[in-house]
């Protein structure tokens, strides 16, 4: 009954994060799905998705809270550093867990943009292979919810650029 009901919690705040447009608030909405993205890996046993959704909840805490220059100096940093604690913390024994930093990398990445072009771009690139872990481990409305959050993902990304074609449309003919 917990699952199902993280897992309700977790495909609102997934959804509304991903039609954001705003990046403080896509920020903060999925801020709150990763901390119940969390609880459901630990409650089926997928330690290395619970520690990977407190990196990420870590992550965006400080996305949010810090300036561009030092988002910038973290997105070249935290990935090699995921990385290094998962092998360190949980060694190579489980192929598929070793996707979890590679997953992890696309989500810091996303975290740090403040272009939301690309932070949807490494959203659904994370995405994409989150669902492969979430399937494997059995959490199906989590990948359900992934697979949702792709699709809503690319069509903000589709208006995304579709109001910067026109933006830059009307800067180049009022221009001269």
């Amino acid at each position: 009954m917990i699952l199902y009901i993280l897992g309700i919690l977790t495909l609102l705040f997934t959804f509304s994060a991903y039609l954001q447009k705003n990046r403080i608030k896509f920020l903060i909405l999925n801020t709150s799905a990763i901390v119940t993205i969390g609880m459901s890996f630990y409650l089926k046993g997928g330690y290395v998705g619970a520690f990977s959704e407190f990196l990420m909840f870590v992550v965006h805490i400080t996305a949010i809270m810090f300036n561009d220059d030092i988002r910038k100096r973290l997105s070249i940093f935290v990935p090699p550093l995921i990385f290094a604690s998962y092998v360190y913390l949980h060694g190579t024994s489980l192929c598929y867990e070793l996707i979890m930093p590679i997953i992890m990398s696309f989500f810091v990445l996303g975290a740090y943009q403040t272009n939301m072009i690309k932070n949807k771009i490494y959203f659904m690139l994370g995405l994409s292979l989150m669902s492969i872990y979430s399937f494997i481990i059995g959490t199906n409305l989590i990948l359900i919810s992934n697979l949702i959050g792709i699709i809503i993902l690319y069509k903000t990304y589709d208006e995304l650029k579709a109001e910067k074609r026109n933006i830059n449309a009307y800067n180049k003919a009022h221009k001269g």
